[in-house]
């Protein structure tokens, strides 16, 4: 929704920094801070505190009006920001509905339920309703697809899978959907009575099901394909514009963005407003520039800065440790101010030791505010 109102692009700058939000103070599962990070890869790795930052910006009311207009109506007394991060209620069928319209161009369309084999319940004939734009709705396809999925059996058959997981306030519930162009599979995991199983996740618990159900499935015989209305534009961090709109001399970092009509919206402040533009120098969100001060991180401040990138490491890469003990790491600058960190702790050698690691490996070099991340996954420890 964000991206159809015009306040975000896949590489929007946003802040992953300890924020309040009209009293509310959203917090990382991981309890980290990233700093400066993308749109797209704080919705990869579900981060709530940028996701909230969005949010806030697109406001909790219209977020409910506009799933009303498509006949969704969460459990909730009144609008407010836990919304954003699953604090209402809602069912598992409304949750597949919703997340089905990503490979359908944004369209949500009513669900029949099949009780026994060539039996469908008696249902009326309901029209399709638009909850988001094509661009929209593929832009969050292609972002959901790119996540890491758990480690498991390689499948039979590969699709591309647009998924998500949530863990409910308490650990009474433990959900996950995943969307491929002709199918949609929903896990949902937890007590009838609704007590509590402490240490459950939807990432661990109810996700590989998911994926399980997947593989049982025939082949897909469609694909979602970008629309025209996606454009893909350079755009600018910290002011998030265009290259082509930015003077030169503001343009600390380049990044590659897919935009809904080409629409490059400024950065957002963590109040929800737009940055306005300095007229003279580099000017990060002020917030954000705080908080990188305070913990010694000099944002970029040049045209000519460097756009760090981790080489000969492709996320969604497995990794066998019988065949590879060692896996060095480069990057495309040796510059001494250039920081690794492999799952969020910093990271000294100058190669991951293979057989340290089990499953999903997050591999980040960093240099002033802008990280490269790359997800591996390691078998054979």
């Amino acid at each position: 929704m964000a991206l159809d109102n015009g306040l975000i692009h896949s590489a929007s700058l946003l802040s992953d920094i300890p924020s309040v939000f009209q009293g509310y103070k959203p917090r990382n599962l991981n309890g980290r801070f990233q700093g400066a990070i993308s749109m797209d890869e704080a919705l990869k790795q579900s981060l709530n505190i940028p996701l909230i930052q969005v949010f806030h910006a697109l406001t909790p009311k219209a977020f409910d009006m506009q799933l009303a207009e498509v006949g969704i109506q969460l459990d909730h007394e009144e609008a407010n920001l836990s919304v954003g991060l699953g604090g209402t209620g809602t069912d598992l069928l409304t949750l597949v509905s919703l997340y089905r319209s990503l490979a359908t161009g944004g369209q949500v369309q009513p669900l029949r339920t099949i009780w026994q084999p060539g039996y469908l319940n008696p249902h009326k004939e309901a029209a399709d309703q638009t909850l988001l734009s094509p661009a929209s709705s593929w832009i969050i396809y292609k972002t959901l697809s790119e996540i890491t999925a758990p480690d498991r059996v390689v499948p039979t058959i590969r699709r591309q899978i647009a998924w998500k997981t949530g863990t409910s306030y308490g650990y009474r519930d433990f959900w996950s959907v995943g969307v491929s162009p002709d199918y949609t599979v929903g896990v949902w995991i937890g007590r009838p009575d609704a007590s509590p199983v402490v240490g459950y996740l939807g990432a661990t618990q109810a996700a590989p099901l998911m994926f399980d159900t997947f593989d049982q499935l025939p082949r897909d015989q469609r694909q979602v394909t970008r629309p025209s209305s996606v454009v893909k534009q350079v755009i600018c961090w910290p002011g998030g514009k265009a290259k082509a709109a930015t003077p030169a001399d503001q343009c600390a970092i380049q990044k590659e963005a897919y935009t809904v009509r080409g629409i490059t919206p400024p950065t957002l402040q963590t109040d929800g407003q737009f940055m306005r533009p300095s007229l003279s120098a580099i000017s990060w969100p002020t917030q954000l520039a705080n908080w990188q001060h305070m913990k010694g991180i000099r944002p970029a401040g040049g045209s000519d800065s460097q756009l760090v990138e981790i080489q000969h490491i492709k996320s969604g890469q497995h990794y066998f440790t019988d065949q590879l003990k060692e896996l060095p790491l480069v990057a495309n600058t040796d510059s001494g101010e250039l920081v690794w960190y492999v799952n969020h702790q910093p990271h000294s050698e100058p190669a991951l030791t293979l057989s340290r690691y089990e499953g999903p490996v997050t591999v980040s070099a960093c240099l002033e505010a802008q990280c490269d991340v790359k997800t591996i996954v390691v078998h054979g420890r």
